[in-house]
């Protein structure tokens, strides 16, 4: 992974930051699921004591771990297949901010955090149809790979469940 450029740090989210996030996350819709305000409001407390990281103003990542009463059908279809994980609902960098080596910053956070929780999988969903080809570009050099496909809204769309082997990662193992 490239490092992250000096000027920018990842950080916890704060409740200041949810303007932040929703307005980052509608400007990516169809990549990520649309989500208003109140829907923002009720998973923040979900993700935000785990994993809820990001580079605000330009991007942000929500993170979920086992056990989280959430209404997600991707978050249902990683927990009834994997028992110790972190699940990636959702993560945007702004356009003027890709290929600055951003999510891959974020991503390393996330996978600091997991290791130190001794996570084993890191886990997720992209678009397949339509086919987000971006992020399935991304998430192949970082090493996640298929696990599952879906169709998760009844509507013709189809995801792809990718995971990346997290045991393999953690120093001392």
């Amino acid at each position: 992974m490239s490092p992250l450029p000096r000027e920018l740090s990842v950080r916890d989210l704060t409740p200041a930051d949810l303007d932040r996030v929703l307005e980052l996350n509608e400007a990516e819709v169809p990549k990520v699921g649309s989500l208003d305000s109140d829907r923002l409001r009720q998973l923040w407390p979900l993700c935000r004591d785990r994993f809820g990281v990001g580079v605000v103003p330009d991007a942000f990542c929500l993170t979920l771990g086992p056990g989280t009463a959430y209404w997600s059908a991707n978050y249902r279809w990683v927990s009834e297949r994997f028992e110790s994980f972190v699940y990636l609902d959702r993560v945007c960098v702004a356009p003027a901010a890709q290929r600055r080596g951003i999510g891959q910053a974020m991503y390393r956070a996330v996978e600091r955090r997991a290791a130190a929780d001794q996570v084993d999988w890191f886990v997720l969903e992209v678009n397949s149809r339509p086919a987000n080809v971006e992020s399935l570009a991304f998430h192949e050099r970082l090493g996640f790979a298929e696990v599952g496909r879906g169709e998760p809204y009844g509507d013709g769309a189809e995801v792809v469940y990718l995971a990346r082997d997290l045991r393999a990662v953690r120093p001392g193992d």
